[in-house]
């Protein structure tokens, strides 16, 4: 598989984007990455903000979250770091 196409998670390990990797946001603010067989975390991100949606985008290069502000943050998939901070004018 292309390297391109994970996503690294906090330690050294490469995590399948997309299609393999099923991912949550909680409001406590947790975005996190899940092994779907074993039923474990491989990787989250805290973004200190009430986090209440998710989502893939559909080449599985990156995602979105969105809370309980008006910001929707876009994220790099391989690199888990923000891209781009949208909010209303």
């Amino acid at each position: 598989m292309n390297q391109k196409s994970f996503l690294k998670s906090e330690t050294t390990t490469l995590i399948p984007n997309c299609t393999n990797v099923p991912f949550t946001s909680d409001a406590s603010g947790y975005v996190k990455f899940w092994h779907y067989t074993s039923r474990t975390s491989l990787a989250k991100i805290d973004e200190e903000r009430q986090t209440l949606s998710c989502a893939w985008n559909p080449m599985g290069s990156g995602f979105i979250t969105c809370g309980a502000d008006p910001q929707i943050i876009k994220y790099d998939a391989e690199t888990k770091q923000q891209i781009r901070v949208m909010e209303p004018r």
